[in-house]
């Protein structure tokens, strides 16, 4: 078997989803896709030697039998993974879920989030979910979740609500000199 190991740009390897038992493993390298599957049956006596399929990228996309291995194998979703990795498309930070998509988000300045809004078609969609903007409120406010907060949230939307309180928070020194000066006078 010839070593790979400076060359690999994707690794996988596990089981097939029940009820197969078979073992499967996807490397993709700089110059082609292998496929390896190891048949794991109790009923089988004799030796059953493992599947190895090689194909150079430009094949890969041609192989429909080989993608569909795959799919049956990790998934649809690895499949993609592969596709993106091999057009170039390939971008880690999509790949990550949406959960830690929207922490690493509601770590970042608020101009940064409308500036990431428009990368993407996926990234829009977190920047504008309730997800990133509860987390956002809670972050920014250091409050603690009241029912009342929480339904209004629920009506008007946690991204409205962040700015709603961010502005009243602009406005509260405005309106005690406003009315200071009302005093005075």
């Amino acid at each position: 078997m010839t070593s790979h190991a400076g060359d690999i740009l994707l690794s996988h390897a596990g089981s097939a989803p029940s009820p197969s038992k078979d073992y499967n493993q996807i490397l993709v390298t700089k110059n082609q896709v292998i496929f390896r599957s190891w048949k794991i049956s109790l009923r089988e006596r004799g030796k059953v030697q493992p599947l190895e399929v090689k194909r150079a990228h430009d094949a890969f996309f041609k192989d429909e039998n080989l993608q569909g291995e795959i799919t049956k194998a990790f998934g649809q979703r690895m499949l993609d993974n592969v596709r993106r990795l091999l057009t170039s498309s390939d971008d880690r930070l999509t790949r990550l879920s949406r959960p830690i998509l929207v922490r690493i988000l509601s770590l970042v300045d608020l101009n940064d989030i409308r500036s990431m809004s428009v990368v993407s078609k996926q990234f829009r969609e977190i920047c504008k979910s309730d997800d990133l903007w509860k987390k956002l409120f809670l972050t920014h406010n250091g409050r603690h979740l009241t029912k009342e907060l929480s339904s209004v949230a629920y009506e008007i939307g946690w991204k409205q609500l962040f700015y709603t309180n961010k502005l009243q928070l602009r406005l509260r020194p405005l309106n005690i000199i406003i009315g200071f000066n009302a005093v005075i006078k």
